[in-house]
């Protein structure tokens, strides 16, 4: 009889705790992120993904595809442009004009990537990529005294390019591109010098987050949004985990995740992540990557991230897969150690 009150119980719970029918087992390794009405979810990784391009230095996000430019300059570069789409990847051939290894940064404004390669005698130069022509064309040399270790973002039809370091310092300086006009503009600084910090925007604004002040001194834990309004920073609420270099950042639906990075040394990484809501100004804690290698690019594509990272032992580079939420009939799946492929 008591065997037979179980059962009952568990077919109320079921009843109660959903609002729509249980849907059939997933069919292939994204399903487990489905869209349903089940109450009870988490955030997952899934790890040792297919990672096919070569120096991962700098990279563009355009139409949900991830752009990893390679010049044969470059350490194993191969003057190929990689492309992944979440599934697959494809390789097209492209003169790739700058090398695709340190001192670098880039956005996307549009349908257009720009990227720079900057160097400590002041030669930075800058160059658009279209997309659509696999084509570069050099464009108006950008004006920093900083030359690696910036945060970019962009908010509408420009793009921004913050703090930095250069032979004297770090710096706060802020740099607008307007690609219309192919021109630079100074905007209002950071309020303290920042380097390796992170950058993204949501909402009209712009973010920077953690980096390092003062020559290995001490680490950020803030967070600074811009709005290019008023051209003006506020602060906001602090990011929860310790001061770092390098974070990640994916930006999915209403809220963005931020972590990994790592210390001064890259070789004590960081494997905490904390998901920010920019409405409320807060945040939370969600699942640890699930390795402790160093991690490389973060980027966001198809509604999942993704941190590129290289798990030694003579093994090239590798991929974790963020899953934001993993809901009903799957969370006992994705919490017994889900690998991806």
């Amino acid at each position: 009889m008591k065997l037979a009150y179980s059962w009952v119980a568990l077919f109320v719970l079921l009843s109660t705790g959903c609002k729509k029918e249980l849907q059939p087992a997933p069919s292939d390794n994204d399903a487990i992120t489905q869209t349903d009405d089940y109450t009870i979810c988490t955030s997952q990784w899934a790890s040792n993904i297919s990672y096919e391009a070569t120096t991962p230095q700098f990279f563009f996000v355009y139409d949900n595809k991830y752009y990893a430019p390679q010049n044969a300059g470059a350490p194993n570069g191969d003057m190929q442009v990689h492309i992944f789409d979440g599934t697959n990847w494809t390789h097209i051939p492209c003169e790739v004009p700058l090398f695709s290894n340190i001192h670098n940064f880039a956005f996307v404004v549009g349908s257009k990537g720009y990227a720079a390669r900057c160097s400590s005698n002041g030669t930075n130069r800058f160059y658009e990529y279209n997309f659509a022509t696999n084509t570069w064309t050099r464009k108006a040399d950008f004006p920093g005294t900083g030359y690696y270790g910036f945060a970019t973002f962009n908010i509408g039809t420009k793009g921004y390019v913050a703090g930095g370091s250069g032979i004297d310092g770090m710096v706060s300086e802020v740099w607008e591109y307007n690609p219309s006009s192919n021109t630079w503009r100074a905007r209002a600084s950071l309020p303290q010098v920042r380097s390796a910090a992170s950058g993204f925007a949501f909402g009209g604004k712009g973010y920077v987050v953690n980096g390092m002040y003062y020559a290995y001194s001490g680490l950020h834990r803030s967070l600074m949004e811009y709005d290019p309004v008023s051209n003006s920073w506020a602060t906001k609420s602090t990011f929860p985990g310790p001061g770092r270099l390098d974070s990640k950042v994916f930006v999915i639906d209403d809220y963005v995740y931020i972590g990994g990075g790592h210390r001064f040394n890259p070789t004590m990484p960081f494997t905490d992540y904390y998901r920010y809501d920019p409405a409320g100004n807060n945040w939370t804690s969600v699942k640890d990557a699930p390795v402790s290698e160093f991690m490389d690019n973060g980027f966001s594509i198809n509604g999942k991230g993704y941190a590129v990272y290289w798990p030694g032992n003579g093994q090239g580079a590798r991929m974790v897969k963020f899953y934001p939420r993993v809901c009903g009939p799957f969370v006992q799946q994705a919490n017994a150690g889900y690998t991806g492929n």
